[in-house]
């Protein structure tokens, strides 16, 4: 067909826009030329030139100057029933129109609204009789109650918007997205250009659909809460992303039905066919699944996809042979004499779920919670699995588990305070937020997998690869199990050794300055050439075969065994930490005690004449009747001390602190 066109700028001479010989190149010629209104005129015929013609209206949607002129070709491709083009004119990036208060425009007699950014605006029950909204972005916006007759919504986005109670007669909704839009109480009539997918939506969501034959429709991405479709036959149909919230499946045969994404929260899918179903990243959130045959179900989102939550379901006695439960979220479902038998259930809450009588034979329990989960006698689990349980649900009820495969298992948080795992196999397993304190983790296998807090992987790492000349000052391994580790030459400066192992360990040069012994088990450990720098040694345990220095095995002594009224003149206790211990009466004349940690320590009555207490810490100690006559007490800490009747002639107390005697004496 020819069609010719009047050119103002030519002065009135016809352009021939036809399809004749040379017609390509006429519509070059007035896809150029300045007038808009020329080049819309230009696009009308060109896409009856082939590809060279769809190359040309693609090129003016993306370039051309004038929004009007690139609509037009972007409607021409939506509009021409070719897949890629139509692909083409849904992937262009529309270039929105703003505007201000479309009311205000309406009123004022304004009427097209194409390409207008609307997104979100409220438009409540407004009239817009006869506007001209082709392609506006009308994104969640709220359109309820709105009257919008012989509108123009083609090519509109209405994704999530909101039309309920709208009346939409002979309104063009041809190529809108009407995905996830509630179209229940809308009205629209047969002059209402929709697409017929969006047409069923809305007849399921006003009529319902119970009974009906839906086989293979797709009605993805579509908005379907709480609609009836009971008994309905959806055999290979497409409901990916649906809302189905709330939906009565009952019944329904949903064989090989693609429900990936699709919220399914509240549904009724009891007696329902589901074999062979996609419910990959389903919300099943209080989903009812009573006696469902889900043999075959794949529940594993295969793009890491939030998967199915099942928890508080009833899935008694229902068939999951071989289903895929990764990650699913079980909690407080009832299994109970259910088929799990092969099943994948990786990293799977089970917490609280009742699988009593259930038949989990082969089933992957990878890290699965079993915490609280319910099983009997009758239960057919897996050795490996039952013993996981049994740790995770009655502590303490095993205190051997040397050899033990305990790989791949959830035992994060229990107490496993004490126990033997030499050679146990913990690789992959969650141990975090575990209390290891004195387990024996001598040839237990860990790899990068396994979640352990990092105290305790030090401690493997020392029991096992050895800590000699290792530098970790500080460090916190109190209750650890080290016993027979090589920590020669180890600067363990101020680390906490608190109820540590250390029997037979080799500790020889090991820099323990300040470090925190008390009630660490030293029996045959090696302590020889150590620097034991005011180091605590309260309730260490150390026997004949400790090899110590013998001022250290003394200040042991002191600490541990009675010592008052002990003769301890001349003996050298530099630096040694006696805090709280009893010293009353003891004989300590001329003992070096410089730098000593005397706190609160009990000296009544003791003799400490001429004895070196300089830069001594004597806080809250007892020194009542104390003879300290000629004794050295300069910069010593003698506050909150009890002096009264002690003998001071001749003591040296220069920078002694003690503000209650400056009092005095001033």
């Amino acid at each position: 067909m020819t069609q010719t066109n009047y050119d103002p700028v030519i002065g009135g001479q016809e352009i021939n826009l036809g399809p004749v010989i040379g017609g390509i190149e006429a519509i070059e010629y007035a896809l150029k030329h300045d007038d808009y209104e020329v080049r819309i005129r230009g696009l009308a015929d060109a896409l009856n030139y082939g590809e060279d013609g769809a190359n040309l209206v693609i090129t003016v949607m993306n370039e051309d100057k004038d929004w009007r002129v690139q609509y037009e070709a972007w409607d021409i491709l939506l509009k021409s029933k070719i897949p890629d083009l139509v692909t083409k004119a849904r992937d262009f990036e529309i270039p929105w129109r703003q505007i201000d208060n479309i009311e205000a425009k309406y009123m004022a007699g304004e009427r097209d609204f194409r390409w207008v950014n609307l997104c979100g605006v409220k438009l409540t029950a407004v009239n817009v009789n006869q506007v001209n909204l082709g392609g506006a972005n009308l994104q969640e916006a709220d359109l309820s109650g709105v009257k919008a007759k012989g509108v123009n919504l083609s090519g509109a986005n209405l994704q999530k918007a909101n039309l309920s109670g709208a009346s939409l007669s002979a309104v063009n909704l041809s190529g809108a997205n009407l995905d996830w839009v509630n179209l229940k109480g809308v009205s629209i009539d047969i002059q209402t250009q929709i697409d017929p997918k969006f047409r069923l939506v809305w007849e399921l969501m006003n009529h319902g659909g119970s009974h009906r034959d839906l086989t293979a429709v797709d009605l993805s991405n579509t908005y379907l809460c709480g609609v009836d479709l009971r008994d309905v036959k959806l055999h290979s149909a497409n409901l990916s992303r649906a809302n189905l919230c709330g939906a009565c499946l009952r019944g329904a045969n949903l064989f090989d039905v693609d429900l990936s994404e699709a919220d399914l929260s509240n549904a009724d899918l009891s007696k329902a066919v589901l074999r062979k179903i996609n419910l990959r990243g389903a919300n099943l959130d209080k989903v009812d699944l009573t006696r469902d045959d889900l043999t075959e179900v794949d529940l594993c989102s295969a793009n890491n996809l939030h998967t199915a939550n099942l928890s508080g379901s009833d899935l008694r006695g229902v068939n999951l042979r071989k289903v895929y439960f990764h990650t699913a979220r079980l909690s407080w479902a009832n299994l109970s004499k259910a088929d799990l038998s092969d099943a994948y259930l990786f990293r799977a809450n089970l917490s609280d779920a009742n699988l009593c009588g259930a038949n989990l034979g082969g089933a992957d329990l990878t890290r699965a919670n079993l915490r609280r989960l319910k099983i009997d006698s009758e239960t057919q689990i897996n050795s490996k699995y039952r013993l996981v349980w049994e740790l995770v649900n009655q502590p303490g009820y095993h205190k051997k588990l040397s050899n033990v495969d305990l790989s791949n298992a959830d035992l994060h948080g229990i107490n496993l305070m004490g126990v033997d795992l030499s050679g146990a196999n913990l690789c992959g397993t969650d141990l975090s937020e575990s209390n290891l304190n004195g387990a024996n983790l001598r040839g237990t296998k860990i790899d990068a997998e396994t979640q352990i807090d990092s105290q305790f992987r030090l401690v493997w790492d020392l029991i096992n690869q050895g800590g000699s000349h290792k530098k970790i000052p500080n460090v916190d391994l109190s209750n650890a199990y080290l016993c027979g580790v090589d920590l020669h030459g180890a600067n363990l400066r101020g680390a906490n050794l608190h109820k540590a192992n250390l029997c037979e360990a080799n500790l020889s040069n090991a820099y323990l300055s300040k470090a925190d012994l008390s009630e660490a088990d030293l029996r045959g450990a090696d302590l020889r050439g150590a620097d034991l720098f005011k180091v605590s040694l309260k309730g260490a345990k150390i026997d004949s075969k400790t090899q110590i220095s013998s001022k250290l095995r003394l200040i042991w002594e002191l600490i541990n065994e009675s010592s008052s009224h002990r003769n301890l003149a001349d003996v050298d206790l530099s630096h040694a930490v006696l805090s709280e211990v009893d010293l009353s009466y003891a004989d300590l004349r001329g003992a070096d005690l410089r730098g000593a940690d005397l706190q609160k320590v009990n000296l009544s009555g003791a003799n400490l004449s001429d004895s070196d207490l300089s830069n001594a810490n004597l806080s809250g100690a007892n020194l009542s009747g104390a003879n300290l006559s000629g004794a050295d007490l300069s910069d010593a800490d003698l506050s909150k001390t009890n002096l009264s009747g002690a003998n001071l002639s001749d003591a040296n107390l220069k920078n002694a602190k003690m503000p209650l005697w400056n009092w005095l004496f001033r």
